[in-house]
């Protein structure tokens, strides 16, 4: 298992907003090309991103 999918399983429901921001901000910093994938989604779809899946 590696340190982003132990993180996303600690995270484990996108519903749960209070933890949200603070995984996306790990993932995006230390997550490699999964942390690329939601900065590229959030560019791509703006304000749209977070009506959508975070695993990209």
């Amino acid at each position: 298992m590696t340190s982003v999918q132990n993180l996303l399983e600690l995270q484990r429901d996108w519903a749960r907003s209070e933890t949200n921001d603070a995984t996306t901000g790990l993932a995006k910093t230390f997550g490699g090309t999964y942390g690329l994938g939601i900065i590229y989604a959030n560019a791509m779809l703006g304000a749209h991103a977070s009506e959508t899946s975070v695993a990209a």
